[in-house]
């Protein structure tokens, strides 16, 4: 009986040795995690700004029509998604709202639909198209900034030349992404 008493402790015993490892395990790989996401930094392709950015007419819902270069003197980014796109649905709103905290700062963003006509895009806005949302009036619009999957996203400078290039889904809403956009306008 004694002996089978022991074999119970002792299994209670490492089983409790067990789960403190697991649980620190898992702490530590959480810890990990928000040491990494503190150090986040924003993936940024430099360009150079040695060639000028397309210049693609674009057109709103409403039908108004402004070309990548008729924003005046205002630093772009010039965005290229779809609704049909999982990673760029995931990525615009943040997009979207940083344009909206930088638009005082100088920043416009032309997030250009790839989708094949507005009532795909009024559907997925349900119907409350935001004025930064746009479709190329050509149809090679994408090619000529070399766009083969999506989403990417273009910087161009207050005198349209291209500065970064931001490649795949972007996480616009962190603190990085807004750090590197306070930094893109300084004057």
């Amino acid at each position: 009986m004694q002996h089978s008493r022991n074999r119970v402790v002792i299994g209670v015993v490492a089983l409790v040795a067990v789960q403190a490892v697991a649980i620190g395990i898992y702490l530590g790989v959480e810890r990990s995690r928000d040491r990494a996401s503190a150090k986040e930094v924003f993936r940024v392709e430099k360009v150079g700004g040695e060639k000028l950015a397309p210049d693609i007419m674009l057109e709103r819902a409403d039908g108004t029509r402004v070309s990548v270069h008729g924003f005046g003197s205002r630093i772009r980014l010039v965005h290229f998604w779809a609704t049909w796109c999982p990673p760029c649905v995931e990525e615009l709103p943040g997009l979207l709202a940083a344009a909206a905290e930088f638009a005082d700062r100088g920043l416009t963003v032309a997030a250009i639909s790839m989708d094949g006509d507005w009532a795909a895009i009024r559907d997925f806005f349900k119907g409350d198209i935001p004025h930064t949302v746009y479709r190329a009036v050509e149809s090679d619009g994408h090619e000529r900034y070399d766009i083969f999957s999506l989403p990417d996203t273009y910087l161009v400078s207050r005198d349209g030349w291209l500065l970064s290039r931001y490649g795949g889904a972007r996480d616009w809403a962190s603190k990085s992404a807004r750090e590197h956009l306070r930094r893109v306008l300084e004057p």
